[in-house]
């Protein structure tokens, strides 16, 4: 399921979650986005949100070391599993199952 929120609450409450870190005014996030979307419906099992950056405490961007968007990251509990680099819906795919 896709899920837009700037609460990062929600994000440390599910178990198993890809979440995009994307900002409006970037052009590789607008392109991914609809991949992403994608890959958040053929995947039942697992949480898919998107954060935009501007919208939330900075803190974050520090505490996950994001120095770049999209920032895309497998995660549990809010705790990163694993940076996912694929920017295509089979690959994403393929990447969170591995």
């Amino acid at each position: 399921m896709l899920k837009i929120t700037n609460d990062m609450l929600d994000i440390k409450e599910s178990n198993a979650s890809v979440v995009a870190f994307t900002a409006v005014w970037c052009g590789p996030c607008t392109q991914l986005k609809p991949q992403f979307a994608k890959a958040a419906v053929q995947d039942n099992k697992t949480d898919y949100f998107v954060v935009d950056i501007d919208k939330i405490d900075k803190e974050y961007l520090d505490l996950y070391n994001i120095k770049s968007v999209p920032s895309v990251f497998v995660m549990s509990k809010g705790d990163i599993v694993k940076k996912v680099l694929s920017r295509t819906t089979t690959n994403i795919l393929s990447e969170v199952k591995s």
